[in-house]
């Protein structure tokens, strides 16, 4: 059980609910509550107790609709607490009170915990890291965009040097990489054969979109090349299905 104890103008504070309860003053055997509460949910005065002393907890379990029902039957409540007061039932307005606030309490422990698992899917969703390395700047925006809406975590680098030096970080080495072949400065065969170089990124997923050929360039499309060969123009649905299907795969 929540025990409370307020004075005039303190506060009862449920930031991710929206709810504020504030005792207004106490004169005699009568005391006055405020309640503040988002514009969607309606104050609700009635005489007759609600039942909510085993309101659901579980964030799942409720739809919006049900949410807003329970926080009516709490303020509900708060206002037969608060009538109680004025006619000077201490004992019934107090016992009312503090059940009406512990089922608050209730409903914010389970609103945040709802909001944290929001957090973690969406945290997972994004999980799949993509290194984009394209030296065009428009099709580096547009296609970092698409993957971006996909729900996929993009890096870009204008050339092999630029990927170079972002994967040589092991410790933040994406899940994939889409890789165009012709670049300035280290194009991508000569990008694909220091990955493949290296122990730790070995068989990092390489994915190849270019205008050339694999003959063309002289790389092979296997385990020690590139993982698969997207040719230019793009068809960006084949390529999204391809990669979601590389994450069902892993998983």
């Amino acid at each position: 059980m929540l025990v409370l104890s307020r004075k005039p103008e303190q506060d009862f504070r449920f930031p991710s609910l929206g709810v504020v309860v504030r005792l207004l003053s106490v004169k005699g055997r009568a005391a006055r509550i405020g309640i503040e509460a988002p514009d969607d949910i309606s104050i609700i005065r009635g005489e007759v107790a609600p039942t909510i002393d085993n309101l659901p907890v579980k964030p799942n379990d409720l739809t919006t609709h049900e949410w807003k029902n329970r926080l009516n039957e709490i303020k509900l409540g708060l206002t037969l607490a608060q009538r109680n007061f004025e006619l000077g039932n201490l004992d019934e307005g107090q016992e009312t009170l503090v059940q009406a606030i512990h089922a608050l309490s209730q409903v914010e422990a389970a609103n945040s915990q709802r909001n944290s698992v929001e957090s973690e899917q969406l945290s997972t969703e994004r999980e799949n890291r993509i290194l984009l390395v394209e030296d065009d700047p428009n099709e580096l925006r547009l296609l970092a965009g698409l993957l971006r809406l996909e729900g996929y975590d993009v890096s870009t680098a204008r050339d092999g040097d630029e990927a170079i030096d972002h994967l040589s970080n092991f410790e933040s080495i994406p899940d994939y990489v889409l890789l165009d072949m012709r670049m300035p400065h280290r194009n991508g065969p000569e990008t694909v054969r220091w990955i493949r170089a290296q122990q730790a990124l070995h068989s990092l997923p390489i994915y190849s979109v270019s205008a050339t050929s694999p003959d063309e360039m002289g790389i092979e499309v296997g385990p020690d090349g590139v993982n698969e060969w997207f040719p230019k123009p793009l068809d960006p649905v084949e390529l999204i299905n391809r990669l979601h299907g590389a994450q069902t795969t892993v998983a």
